[in-house]
């Protein structure tokens, strides 16, 4: 699933932004992060629209551990830094925050975070007929066939020995 969240500077630097993960956060597939020149900050490479105001370029991030944190800041030559109008992001997950570190010539307009997300509960005893949307219409289709192969399965004293093998074939 895929949120975007836009952010602003935290007081204590205009080199670090934060984004806050959503409540239904697991696991962190991917992210791409929308970065401009900083408004203090004039590069004459980067494309502007006809009001003149800078486009904003999509990219990766770049992911940093907090051992690792203080050695990509200091290295001049960390993809992070802005040169030939790009850079990336360093990221770094601490808790339910995300933070994107800048070297203070671009900021990150934009987060574009994929995740994969807790899924909805499902009560049979409140509402037994509801539909289930959180899964694609095909996966639904593959569930239906191999509960009922189950079925016959179990009921006809294993004359079928038909799960394992589409199991098997789905993997």
């Amino acid at each position: 699933m895929v949120v975007n969240i836009n952010r602003v500077p935290t007081q204590e630097s205009s080199e670090l932004y934060t984004a806050q993960l959503p409540s239904d956060y697991v696991f962190h597939l991917g992210d791409r992060a929308g970065i401009q020149p900083a408004d203090d900050y004039f590069d004459e490479c980067w494309p502007t629209d006809e009001w003149g105001r800078y486009i904003v370029k999509y990219g990766d991030t770049l992911e940093s551990s907090i051992e690792t944190l203080d050695r990509q800041l200091s290295n001049s030559l960390s993809e992070h830094k802005l040169k030939y109008c790009t850079a990336k992001p360093l990221r770094l997950i601490q808790g339910d925050k995300v933070l994107l570190y800048t070297d203070g010539k671009y900021k990150v307009s934009n987060y574009v975070l994929t995740y994969l997300r807790k899924p909805k509960q499902i009560d049979i005893h409140s509402n037994p007929f509801a539909e289930y949307t959180d899964m694609p219409e095909h996966t639904h289709s593959e569930i239906v066939k191999i509960a009922a192969q189950m079925y016959i399965e179990n009921q006809s004293n294993q004359r079928l020995n038909t799960h394992n093998t589409e199991v098997d074939t789905m993997e």
